[in-house]
């Protein structure tokens, strides 16, 4: 696999609770099933980070290019379910999202708004 090629059309995770079943059936197949496999759809192994979006087929939409936006949000969210729930895939997680950051930053102190999946900057001035 490369950088190049799509992960298999399907969703996040391919089996979900039935419209019949319970809140709590729900609840739990989204922190055991669907959040992980989340998590595993959304890091770039081979980049930095996590990808900003994925499409209807659960692939990155945006492949090459990361935000800092989308980092900072993923640091807050994965360190307070880590706090929460002491899983360590979440503290996993918050570690991807804050090793991403200092990509980001800029000489004079700031942070660039996206940058390339090398952690290069991405050619648009508005980044």
């Amino acid at each position: 696999m490369n950088l190049n090629t799509r992960l298999p059309q399907q969703s996040i995770v391919p089996h979900q609770p039935g419209e019949n079943d319970s809140v709590h059936d729900w609840v739990d197949w989204f922190w055991r099933s669907f959040l992980p496999g989340w998590i595993e759809r959304t890091r770039d192994p081979k980049g930095f980070g996590f990808y900003d979006l994925l499409d209807e087929n659960a692939q990155p939409a945006q492949q090459h290019r990361r935000t800092v936006l989308a980092q900072a949000r993923l640091l807050f969210t994965f360190s307070h379910l880590a706090l929460q729930s002491n899983n360590q895939a979440y503290h996993d997680a918050a570690r991807v999202a804050r090793e991403a950051l200092p990509l980001f930053r800029k000489e004079n102190g700031g942070y660039c708004r996206a940058r390339s999946d090398s952690g290069k900057a991405t050619g648009d001035a508005d980044d």
